[in-house]
């Protein structure tokens, strides 16, 4: 794997705190705060023609922010344009649960033991499918969110920029830069963000370039502050209270959930829920535009999250844990000509950078993902690595498979930890099989091949990111 990882980015440098030097201006996007955006004043100009004989597809990769795996019931115009319509994956997962290290993995198809960033701080150093397609005459474009370790500034692969500071979320009147410039935006940011997904797509229709849109919108991350139309959505909703909920045997012991602090992640689940519902009208914009500009024959689209989120499960309100509801995303991949179906093999965020590179004819060279295609009945992967850092440096590491869950923990003070879960006879993850009899076979094996995928225990960051 030395090829993909040793070549570093051309030029990527640390932005210094003056990144955003560049005082905001008051600026009304190409849009406004109650619906899809009408044509900027000025409109820009197409991008570059597209070769004769020029076929390749495509791609329109959608990216949420903090959205667990079954919340796609609060996206139905998106559920029967994409899910419905495409390659539903219904066994999708993120390698690392936490915002920078799982999209560094999307961008390089690497886990992140090996692509290096384990932390929302960490740089990301080596290459990415949006350089090599740029490289290989693609027009490329991001609206939203790249990674927490990048200040928001525009970067060379990109031929259109519209970005947030690093991991910064503001729903309200954000300040975002838009090919270079920081910008104060009036309205709510989803309506922002799609609306500069529909200029790019205006941008790139008439015969243009083949091109990438990264579309990366803040929601539902905290705050998940929704639209006012949503405000008051799914106000009879009941809590979510699966048998997970508010359950000991965590190993970092969180205590049990005190009736406040109960009721303020029922009221953060409510504002995610209300915050995909603008998220759902955006992408359905989206892909109604790809639509009425004729893209849509020659566009693959995707759909992930770059994790999940925990809501009381476990007594835990986050992401980093390797449980089902942290690391189990939406997932679901639309390919034109290809009959839509439910595919029930593992898959992965390191899967979409290969997936991209090969179905644009470029090599994807040493990638610890593998391309989404072949027939559905296929052997797929056996086995996917999880890892991560907790927020009290704690750090774990784990084997996914169909059935099993195997996780070690490196806890502080030096204590360590590990947990077998049978993900058929115990959904939820209550009853940790690790050192009993009947599964010491199992878990022998899975501690065996996580050594042999994963033989190097990454150093533990020096300070967790609390802004994540």
């Amino acid at each position: 794997m030395t090829r993909w990882r040793a070549v570093g980015l051309v030029g990527l440098l640390l932005l210094a705190a003056g990144c955003a030097a560049v005082p905001p201006q008051d600026h009304a996007p190409p849009g406004n705060a109650t619906g899809p955006a009408p044509p900027p004043a000025q409109p820009l100009p197409p991008f570059p023609p597209r070769s004769p004989g020029d076929t390749r597809p495509n791609f329109l990769v959608i990216v949420s922010d903090d959205q667990r795996y079954d919340t796609m019931w609060a996206m139905p115009r998106t559920n029967a344009s994409l899910f419905e319509r495409g390659i539903a994956f219904d066994h999708g997962y993120v390698t690392t649960p936490l915002c920078c290290p799982s999209r560094s993995s999307i961008l390089t198809g690497l886990y992140a033991f090996h692509h290096g960033v384990n932390e929302n701080y960490v740089n990301l150093t080596l290459p990415t499918f949006v350089q090599a397609l740029h490289g290989a005459g693609y027009t490329t474009g991001l609206v939203g969110k790249y990674l927490n370790s990048w200040g928001g500034e525009p970067r060379p692969e990109f031929d259109s920029w519209v970005a947030t500071h690093g991991g910064g979320v503001t729903f309200t009147n954000p300040t975002m830069n838009i090919e270079g410039t920081w910008t104060k935006l009036q309205g709510h940011g989803t309506v922002i963000e799609d609306a500069y997904a529909l200029r790019f797509l205006d941008r790139a229709s008439n015969g243009s370039k083949p091109f990438l849109l990264l579309f990366a919108p803040n929601a539902p991350h905290n705050p998940a502050t929704p639209e006012p139309a949503d405000a008051q959505r799914y106000a009879d909703l009941p809590p979510a209270r699966p048998p997970s909920y508010d359950a000991p045997g965590d190993p970092t012991d969180p205590p049990p959930l005190a009736r406040a602090r109960a009721a303020e992640i029922d009221a953060f689940r409510l504002d995610q829920l209300r915050s995909l519902a603008g998220l759902d009208r955006a992408v359905g914009d989206i892909l109604d535009k790809l639509e009425a500009r004729g893209l849509a024959g020659n566009t693959v689209v995707f759909y992930l999250s770059d994790n999940g989120y925990l809501s009381g499960e476990h007594r835990l309100e986050e992401k980093r844990q390797p449980y089902e509801e942290s690391i189990r995303v939406p997932f679901a991949m639309r390919v034109p000509g290809v009959a839509p179906r439910v595919d029930e093999r593992l898959v992965a965020n390191i899967d979409i950078a290969p997936t991209i590179l090969a179905m644009a004819g470029l090599p994807h060279p040493d990638m610890d993902g593998a391309p989404l295609s072949g027939p559905a009945d296929g052997p797929g992967r056996e086995d996917l690595v999880i890892e991560g850092v907790l927020r009290s440096g704690a750090m774990w590491a784990g084997l996914h498979t169909d059935r099993w869950v195997y996780v070690r923990w490196n806890l502080t003070g030096g204590r360590t930890s590990e947990a077998l879960f049978d993900l058929w006879a115990d959904p939820f993850e209550l009853h940790s099989l690790a050192g009993t009899p009947e599964a010491a076979d199992v878990q022998a094996r899975l501690a065996a091949r996580l050594a042999e995928l994963r033989p190097v225990e990454p150093a533990r960051p020096q300070v967790t990111d609390p802004n994540e």
